[in-house]
């Protein structure tokens, strides 16, 4: 070890004599940057990107155990109990989506519902569950194998369970 130290402080040297400071200190960030990159590479699975856990932020848990019951009860009224329990999530992120389903098994994230939450203090509670009910149609064609889609099945469900089957909709504001 004491060997490489001294063999990289005297190659240190000869760059500052030889080819000036500026030219050390581009050399030690390629240097750092290959170090960087090898660590990576040892470190990462190869083709997969980092899974960044979203969480809900604590002002906005009552919002969660609210929809969280919301989806139970309508579950139960206009899914017969088919559906499982499922993690939801409100999202500060989510600005041109009301809502979003996180198919099971995709890129290796679990199954979950997130609503914006610009969407429900924009649109109202009303709204926000309809966007729910909606998810909840995606996730019932995520569990009984069906493509997830806006489709035939999406749509033929979506008039079942009492929501209009679009894929985009307008939303009214609260009075």
């Amino acid at each position: 070890m004491r060997a490489r130290h001294l063999c990289l402080v005297h190659t240190a040297d000869l760059i500052v004599e030889e080819e000036g400071i500026d030219n050390l200190l581009r050399s030690l960030k390629q240097l750092k940057s290959f170090f960087e990159d090898q660590l990576s590479l040892d470190l990462d699975p190869p083709n997969k990107k980092a899974v960044v856990e979203h969480v809900t932020h604590p002002a906005d848990l009552k919002y969660v155990r609210d929809l969280t019951r919301a989806h139970r009860e309508l579950n139960a009224a206009r899914f017969a109990g088919e559906l499982s329990d499922i993690p939801i999530r409100v999202s500060r992120r989510m600005k041109r989506r009301l809502g979003h389903y996180t198919l099971r098994g995709q890129a290796r994230y679990r199954a979950e519902i997130v609503i914006s939450r610009r969407h429900i203090r924009n649109h109202g509670w009303d709204e926000a569950v309809a966007t729910l009910l909606h998810e909840m149609v995606h996730q019932w064609q995520d569990e009984t194998g069906r493509r997830v889609d806006h489709g035939a099945d999406f749509r033929r469900k979506s008039r079942i369970v009492g929501i209009t089957p679009r894929a985009t909709r307008s939303v009214a504001r609260p009075a």
